[in-house]
């Protein structure tokens, strides 16, 4: 006889036959440098009509291709409970790979499966690069380093922010080889470095240095090589 189906207080399912929802916040703690998620007291007081990123982990996990997807939902509901709070949605992204998902679909869920949480034009924490790539040092994203040097060009293709981001210690040989650079999430870089809001939205041909002292300044007189 197979493992009981975990419910919610609601009787509702929390996982299905093909798919079960990964708990980001001990995806978190296996990896903090690397996976970073808002805080609980943010994603324990959202709103109907705010939408959450949510993990789909495909079950059973396959032997090759993706194992997970990540999808957007929209929240309808939110129930404060004394178990604590639990949210149902509907599914507004389209599966690729899960075969009993569609969109539409209603999903319960709680505050350790967000991932993220969608900002919207007009909220504080916008900015206009947050779905964009940025490339960044390895350096700069070693466990208990920094960016301390940032500079924007202008954008090679429609993913590319344009920035580009290091420690600042890095020889020319180590930024121009491909293998010591990778592109990351903008607002996934934000996450980790909120003082980043700082810069956010110059236009290309700018570049800033990090201090502890003052904080991200501008560059004067600088020009891409």
């Amino acid at each position: 006889m197979g493992a009981a189906t975990p419910l919610n207080s609601h009787g509702a399912t929390l996982e299905h036959e093909h798919w079960t929802l990964r708990d980001v916040e001990v995806a978190h703690a296996e990896r903090p440098d690397s996976f970073f998620i808002a805080s609980l007291a943010e994603r324990s007081a959202l709103a109907p009509g705010r939408r959450v990123q949510l993990h789909f982990l495909l079950v059973p996990e396959p032997a090759e291709g993706p194992g997970a997807e990540r999808m957007w939902v929209e929240i309808l509901e939110r129930r404060a409970e004394d178990v604590g709070v639990r949210y149902r949605g509907r599914l507004t992204s389209r599966p690729l790979h899960i075969r009993d998902l569609a969109p539409d679909a209603i999903v319960e869920f709680e505050p350790r499966h967000i991932g993220r949480i969608l900002v919207r034009r007009g909220d504080p924490g916008w900015f206009e690069e947050m779905e964009l790539e940025v490339l960044v040092s390895k350096r700069a994203l070693a466990s208990g380093a920094r960016m301390r040097w940032a500079y924007r060009e202008k954008p090679v293709n429609d993913r590319d922010s344009g920035w580009c981001m290091m420690e600042g210690s890095e020889a020319d040989e180590e930024i121009n080889n491909a293998a010591n650079v990778r592109p990351v999430n903008a607002a996934w870089l934000n996450d980790r470095f909120p003082d980043l809001a700082e810069i956010w939205g110059n236009a290309a041909g700018c570049a800033f240095e990090w201090t502890a002292e003052s904080g991200w300044r501008r560059v004067e007189g600088w020009s891409p090589g």
